[in-house]
């Protein structure tokens, strides 16, 4: 079974729509809320385990990751580049109020023109799918958890049902702490465990 997390909450994740930052690539890690998500999705996952933990290595994914695994009785956790979110650029740390209408346009109307300084969320959707894929194949042997942004829980639908970048929302639900399962029958995203927490804008 592939379990799909969104990182726990950052002091970026703010409730104030004028205090919310664009995370992107930025180097923040997880909150004391964030902490208590993790340890609340830990507790989800207790009757079965992930054997493995992949996570983007980015720190508020990263730190969530390994929270996790210690609650689980230290389960290996793997850090990849490969699995961080979309690379915005200069747009990273930006209020989101201000930044929202450019990633929008770049997301839904330019998914082909690369973020300044950064890449395209085309280029990021076909990165973040392919590795999907590669996760998908791994859980089919045994329980993996892979821990990443709200970039990628957004986009999973679409990539399970090979619809493309059409549609895909750019916030919201699933929210910092939750953790998805993979349906391999139905090829759909499900709920395991939810956070409680609010939903925030980005990733």
């Amino acid at each position: 079974m592939l379990y799909v997390a969104r990182h726990a909450s950052t002091a970026h994740n703010s409730d104030h729509p004028t205090e919310e930052r664009i995370r992107g690539w930025g180097d923040i890690g997880i909150s004391a809320q964030g902490k208590a998500e993790a340890h609340a999705a830990a507790d989800a996952l207790r009757g079965t385990p992930p054997t493995l933990i992949f996570a983007s290595d980015l720190p508020r994914a990263k730190e969530t990751a390994e929270l996790i695994a210690k609650e689980l009785g230290g389960i290996p956790v793997v850090a990849d580049q490969a699995l961080r979110t979309w690379n915005v650029g200069r747009i990273t740390g930006q209020p989101v109020m201000t930044a929202k209408p450019q990633l929008d346009r770049l997301q839904h109307q330019k998914p082909t023109q690369p973020a300044p300084e950064g890449e395209s969320y085309a280029d990021f959707y076909r990165r973040w799918a392919k590795i999907v894929g590669q996760l998908r194949q791994v859980g089919k042997q045994e329980d993996v958890l892979v821990v990443v942004h709200g970039r990628q829980v957004y986009s999973l639908p679409n990539i399970l049902a090979h619809k493309g970048t059409t549609g895909i929302p750019t916030h919201g639900a699933p929210d910092p702490g939750d953790v998805l399962r993979v349906n391999e029958d139905t090829k759909r995203a499900e709920y395991a465990h939810r956070s409680g927490a609010k939903a925030k804008a980005t990733a």
